[in-house]
């Protein structure tokens, strides 16, 4: 909570501050709240397998992604449909990738999680983003592990990159510019925004910014 360390609860200040609020509050040990979160942890992770032990076929996303202090993590999550058919979905890892970020470690990665979950063979799709190691990896594994596992491009990242690619046409791209202009033009002016005012009230029209 708040991404306090667990030893907050061991710091002085917030003995001090627990002493004013509630003194008859006994705080939990440092030691005590790491055997509740293992537990907690056990507990969510036994009802996870079970569920997927559950179902016959899974589909699993899988993003690579960079955090602020450049570090490659990897986070691959499952979505099943149970016997009620209502949809389910479990974050099955996010883990630092230390090594390099070919197909064949990301295959290595991606197998050593579905085999930990008991889902090998299970799994019948991979989503991914468009990234040609991530996309050759799942090919590599659908290949090595003789499941026919087939890649799936996530539908908003292609759409994206479709975007940003017809963005970069030079027509677009000086409409763009001339929009951006002429929205600056009123931004920097409080004469021509009172003008635009001005304007909309002559025309009966519904008084908007830039």
């Amino acid at each position: 909570m708040n991404q306090l360390p667990l030893s907050f609860c061991s710091s002085s200040g917030f003995h001090q501050f627990m002493a004013v609020v509630e003194p008859n509050y006994k705080i939990i040990r440092e030691e005590a709240l790491k055997k509740r979160l293992h537990f907690f942890k056990s507990t969510v992770e036994e009802k996870i397998r079970n569920d997927l032990k559950a179902v016959q076929s899974v589909v699993c996303t899988s993003d690579c992604w960079s955090s602020l202090a450049q570090h490659f993590y990897i986070t691959i999550t499952a979505h099943a449909l149970n016997n009620d058919w209502s949809p389910m979905s479990f974050t099955l890892t996010t883990q630092e990738m230390e090594e390099r970020h070919t197909a064949l470690n990301i295959a290595d990665k991606l197998e050593n999680v579905f085999s930990n979950w008991e889902i090998k063979d299970k799994v019948t799709t991979v989503i991914t983003d468009n990234a040609k190691n991530v996309v050759n990896a799942v090919q590599l594994l659908s290949n090595t592990t003789n499941n026919n596992i087939s890649d799936v491009t996530c539908a908003a990242h292609s759409l994206q990159l479709s975007i940003n690619k017809a963005l970069k046409e030079d027509t677009i791209s000086e409409i763009i510019n001339q929009s951006s202009r002429l929205v600056g033009h009123f931004k920097h002016s409080n004469l021509a925004k009172q003008s635009l005012l001005n304007i909309q009230k002559q025309l009966g029209m519904p008084e908007q910014s830039l």
